[in-house]
């Protein structure tokens, strides 16, 4: 398990290229109130959760920062997306 801090909650950018990158690489939202909402969302405090081939993710956003944790090689894959971005 990895867990990284992203940045400031209040990065908009950030936000969105971090669920560009998970839409990408196959994410598909876990938590049961946001089941069909589109990828696009901008993320609100609180956990947020999708699920991949490999395991789930998790992003926590609270009233500081924005931070992800996960199966190593998934986060990682995550962060490479970001950077990419």
């Amino acid at each position: 398990m990895k867990r990284v801090i992203l940045g400031d909650c209040s990065d908009q950018e950030l936000a969105e290229a971090l669920l560009l990158a998970i839409h990408r690489l196959g994410g598909v939202r876990a938590d049961a109130d946001a089941c069909d909402r589109d990828f696009s969302d901008i993320l609100g405090s609180g956990l947020h959760r999708w699920r991949f081939l490999q395991g789930e993710v998790s992003v926590f956003v609270d009233a500081w920062e924005m931070d992800l944790a996960g199966p190593e090689e998934l986060v990682e894959q995550i962060l490479a997306a970001l950077t990419a971005h």
